[in-house]
């Protein structure tokens, strides 16, 4: 198989060769993005086969180039849709093909070229589909939050189908895809001025599209001939599928793959079939993942999980933690000030080192006078790896008083997954520091099973106070906040992404809850007149820490035997 993908390479290694997908879309940036170093003359060429150049861009105003950043610093491109003035529809793997991360977009509306003009909104706030699969290619789909964009001739946003069209599949109809993508095999070089090109396809059924592949084609992919060698091509993974239906544009598919064979075999185009995804896509629209984390409020990046947590929220040491005015203060939400170290003395800050000494925070809570239990992804977030933590024991101010102790001993759960935030949990091992009224360790549960739902909990941590809040202040203050612990099921609906067993959900009724800075940070419920960890902070919504939606934690009963073991 070969991925529609702009391939931007380090050699003058060339199409015509007939470089391809052999296998699954495993690492499919690595292979085809580029150094920064190299720069733009050295992309590979990649356009629409058989098409036309597209001669203004209010003639398909919904597409979006995508610039895809990836964490090598390495680039590539791909293609998206306009579905709001705050959404994109791409393919999932322009985000994550296996084994490269992208952190961050930049989209590209309005404009014939991908590299100049237009509207360029960078983000870094995209949900993947969650059962996106590299092997089989299932479920390439992923949507993309941006700041909003004002509509224009040039800017429009397509329609999807509508709930009556989920069992359609468009057979028989003229469909037209767009992309900077290849032109054709031989094509070598992509000028900075590279335009636009789109082509007109007939879908066919995906009986007649199996006979050109070896994988499956599954109900959620929908294809379109290669007759006359017309079709997508390198570079443009992502982009639209559309077909004029009861008078109006709609987008039908998104372009996922095509054969080894090569863009002008006269081979199908395969694309993720919209109508199979709906029901995600309009639960997308409107809500985010974030991580809860320091966020720089001049981007206004909101983090999906998190991925890249420190490189999008950490606070570099050479503007200072004094010029403060940069950054989002981060505090609990809807909850109050702490008097003193004495009522939470389990809480632990932690003040993450990063390389080039860039800084982070978390929070945390002691177990031992040796051990901190945190979120696994305070100190690899999938992009940027700590290279020490400083503990801050006793301590209402994070940088600031209290007992300090830097230790670059951590242990974080050998299965942590940023892609779907699932076991993020990890152990700090610090120097033995002496329990006072200030500083003492935290309870374990003793009842593996109980889900503790219907149950008060505390949450506690220096994160933000409200969306609005624009300063940290370095006296900045501990929080707390009482939250009610949810069921999963309950949670969920608030959700893309699974909510697992190995999670806990507290309520955001209220407009209570957890939010950016807190990760790592404990939940407590009171058990035997004991203060009892049964989670760890972990991720929420990225529309806002007030809209009422839950909080999600790191469910402490599902790792007790691991804990002990790292005691």
């Amino acid at each position: 198989m070969r991925y529609s993908v702009l391939f931007i390479l380090t050699c003058a290694v060339i199409f015509a060769n007939g470089y391809a997908f052999n296998g699954p879309a495993y690492g499919y940036h690595l292979r085809f993005g580029v150094p920064k170093a190299y720069e733009l003359k050295r992309l590979e060429s990649s356009r629409i086969i058989g098409g036309s150049q597209v001669a203004a861009a209010s003639v398909i105003p919904h597409h979006v180039g995508l610039v895809a950043l990836l964490t090598t610093g390495w680039m590539s491109i791909c293609g998206g849709s306009l579905v709001s003035n705050t959404r994109i529809i791409t393919a999932a793997h322009c985000w994550w093909d296996g084994q490269s991360q992208a952190k961050q977009f930049t989209a590209v509306l309005g404009s014939t070229t991908i590299f100049t003009g237009g509207i360029r909104i960078d983000t870094s706030a995209v949900t993947v589909h969650p059962n996106w699969n590299t092997n089989d290619y299932t479920h390439d789909i992923a949507v993309i939050r941006i700041t909003s964009v004002a509509y224009s001739n040039n800017v429009q946003a397509i329609p999807l189908p509508s709930a009556s069209d989920v069992n359609r599949d468009f057979v028989g109809l003229t469909g037209t895809i767009s992309g900077y993508g290849k032109t054709s095999g031989a094509q070598t070089s992509i000028p900075l001025t590279s335009v636009l090109y789109q082509t007109s396809v007939p879908v066919i059924t995906n009986a007649v599209c199996q006979n050109s592949f070896p994988i499956t084609i599954q109900g959620s992919h929908l294809c379109t001939s290669g007759a006359g060698n017309r079709g997508t091509c390198d570079g443009d993974s992502g982009g639209p599928l559309t077909v004029v239906w009861n008078n109006s544009r709609i987008l039908i598919g998104v372009i996922s793959f095509g054969p080894n064979e090569g863009c002008e075999a006269g081979k199908p185009s395969v694309y993720t079939r919209v109508t199979a995804f709906l029901t995600w896509i309009n639960s997308n629209k409107n809500k985010m993942l974030r991580s809860f984390i320091l966020i720089n409020i001049l981007s206004f990046t909101f983090a999906i999980g998190p991925y890249g947590y420190h490189n999008r929220f950490g606070i570099s040491k050479a503007k200072d933690i004094w010029k403060s005015e940069w950054f989002g203060a981060l505090r609990i939400v809807g909850g109050s000030q702490v008097t003193a170290a004495t009522l939470i003395p389990y809480q632990a800050g932690i003040i993450v080192t990063l390389p080039k000494s860039d800084t982070s925070i978390c929070g945390g809570a002691v177990l031992s006078n040796t051990r901190i239990i945190t979120a696994a992804h305070c100190w690899w977030d999938g992009e940027s790896q700590a290279t020490t933590f400083t503990a801050v024991l006793g301590s209402l101010t994070i940088f600031s008083g209290g007992t300090r102790i830097a230790t670059k001993d951590v242990v974080t759960h050998s299965s942590w997954n940023p892609q779907n935030i699932i076991n993020d949990i990890a152990i700090v091992k610090i120097l033995a520091v002496v329990f006072n009224n200030n500083i003492q360790a935290v309870s374990l549960p003793t009842n593996a099973q109980q889900d503790f739902a219907g149950m008060t909990a505390t949450a506690s941590g220096y994160g933000k106070r409200s969306d609005s809040q624009a300063s940290f202040p370095s006296s900045t203050s501990l929080y707390t906040v009482s939250l009610s612990i949810i069921t999963n099921n309950l949670c969920q609906s608030s959700f893309s992404l699974r909510i697992q067993n190995n999670h806990i959900c507290t309520s955001g009724q209220g407009g209570k809850g957890t939010c950016d800075g807190d990760s790592g940070g404990p939940l407590t419920v009171l058990t035997n007149n004991l203060k009892t960890l049964v989670g760890i902070v972990s991720f929420g919504l990225g529309d806002g820490c007030q809209l009422g939606y839950p909080s999600v934690f790191t469910r402490v009963t599902s790792y007790l035997t691991w804990i002990k073991s790292n005691m």
